[in-house]
């Protein structure tokens, strides 16, 4: 187990072994992370704004019930302090455990993170500037995360950087709001990006969960065509087109076979039953016996093949309407009550998750928004474990770019068009649901991409509160109640 326990004090000297971890009945910030063999260099960062503590860091050897002082060192939420080196002698210690600890009243969203860096195949020397090379450009590597979603301390790894590791998607965004995706890094697309002065952020996801980032001012100056494309090309433009033409073929094509097969009768019957002169052979009365059992199998089979026919199209529509565009999610436990109910049933949207994803054009929830998102709840340390996802839903509070701050049991929010914060369950639709909130202080900013969600029983919700932001790709529909 790394422990992070705030405390005062100076900074410590070498690391050693103790009994037990120190402060174990201190409030705890805690992970659990796989780590392979090998040194490291563990550093650590505050994520509330503003705050600054002394923070001791501690390794816990469960099969040996003892614990290691890594080091204690100052942390802010500017940048990453060193807080000393680890050394694992076996892959063994898999239910690492990192806990940050103190005066703190409760674990939430503003818990800290860790950061580990291999000294054998480290990417860079200065986390706070590990700048890489790629494509002949100059990103700065962002860390694997490590640590679970629902974990209140965020842990990060770096790993050995290829500058020819397999991409998985390339995400840009304006302005920390995520604006279209591609499989391979281009150039910034400028007919998403309206006029005025802008930050550009492209992040390039690597397979290995570690990503690139590059950040840039830009300008855009005013052109017609510039500022009304990406109107057109948008969620309710080229991809509804798309999508309604796959709807309208399979009906086409399921009312053809049916035609068809009906055609194929019609005619067999001309042909064979209903023509006046086509000279009709006497038959015996076991031709006509079998002639009479030929004609009731072949209409048994034309039923037959347009009864599968039919049902095969059927089961295709309602997948596709299901996975694609609307679905039914059943709500499971009381965090949003009394907007939604336990083990109620409620239309999910999926079509501009959809449709965002034909036009590699990110989905964005608005404020307000009741959404379902998918949450890795994947063990980490048993392979031979069931791997599933659990679906939440929530209520988004919190858009990319904005400051989040809660104290007391409020929320406000901060960002460039209200400065100064507003209360975003003030004078809203859902005002008259949201039950009191126990005190917590939160102070934290989302990234490019992040959402911070919330249920409407606030009492009864675990949601970014506790486990930080989620990302807008998690989410997988807008619930409509």
């Amino acid at each position: 187990v790394v422990s992070l326990l705030a405390s005062s004090g100076h900074v410590s000297a070498q690391p050693t072994k103790v009994a037990i971890c120190p402060n174990q009945d201190q409030t705890a910030y805690e992970s659990l992370v796989p780590l392979n063999k090998g040194e490291y260099t563990a550093y650590v960062r505050l994520n509330r704004a503003g705050q600054a503590e002394v923070a001791t860091v501690y390794l816990e050897y469960p099969e040996e019930s003892a614990c290691q002082q890594v080091g204690i060192a100052g942390a802010t939420d500017s940048s990453w302090s060193k807080i000393g080196d680890v050394s694992l002698e076996s892959n063994n210690l898999q239910q690492l455990t990192v806990q940050l600890g103190g005066q703190q009243n409760s674990q939430d969203a503003s818990g800290p993170s860790v950061l580990l860096i291999p000294k054998d195949g480290a990417p860079c020397s200065d986390p706070n500037k590990c700048a890489v090379e790629y494509l002949g450009q100059k990103f700065f590597l962002q860390p694997k995360k490590i640590s679970l979603t629902a974990d209140t301390l965020r842990v990060a790894l770096y790993q050995p950087y290829v500058s020819t590791a397999k991409v998985k998607e390339v995400i840009y965004s304006i302005d920390d709001k995520p604006a279209y995706t591609t499989r391979t890094l281009q150039s910034f697309n400028r007919r998403y990006i309206s006029p005025g002065l802008h930050t550009l952020t492209t992040t390039v996801v690597l397979a290995d969960g570690q990503a690139l980032k590059l950040q840039v001012q830009f300008d855009q100056n005013f052109g017609v065509l510039t500022y009304f494309w990406p109107k057109l090309y948008s969620q309710k433009g080229v991809g509804l087109i798309i999508f309604s033409a796959i709807l309208i073929m399979l009906g086409l094509v399921t009312l053809l076979a049916i035609v068809r097969l009906i055609y194929k009768k019609r005619q067999w019957n001309k042909n064979h039953i209903l023509s006046a002169n086509v000279a009709r052979p006497i038959l015996s009365d076991d031709g006509k016996q079998k002639r009479l059992k030929m004609m009731a199998m072949i209409d048994d089979t034309s039923l037959f093949v347009k009864a599968i026919g039919i049902g095969i199209s059927v089961l295709v529509l309602l997948f596709v309407v299901n996975q694609y565009f609307i679905g039914i999610f059943t709500v499971d436990g009381p965090s949003m009550e009394t907007t939604l109910h336990d083990k109620t049933k409620h239309p999910l949207l999926r079509m501009p998750v959809t449709i965002g994803k034909i036009n590699q054009h990110a989905y964005l929830p608005k404020r307000g928004d009741i959404v379902v998102f998918k949450k890795d709840e994947n063990n980490l340390f048993d392979e031979a474990a069931e791997k599933h996802d659990s679906y939440v839903v929530k209520r988004i509070i919190g858009l990319p770019g904005e400051r989040i701050i809660v104290k007391e049991g409020a929320i406000t929010v901060i960002n460039k068009d209200k400065p100064n914060g507003f209360d975003p369950d003030k004078n809203v639709p859902w005002a008259s649901v949201i039950a009191p909130s126990e005190g917590r202080l939160i102070d934290i900013t989302l990234k490019d991409g992040e959402l911070f969600v919330s249920g409407d029983n606030r009492n009864e919700s675990i949601d970014s509160r506790y486990y930080g932001p989620i990302q807008a790709s998690q989410v997988i529909g807008r619930v409509l109640n």
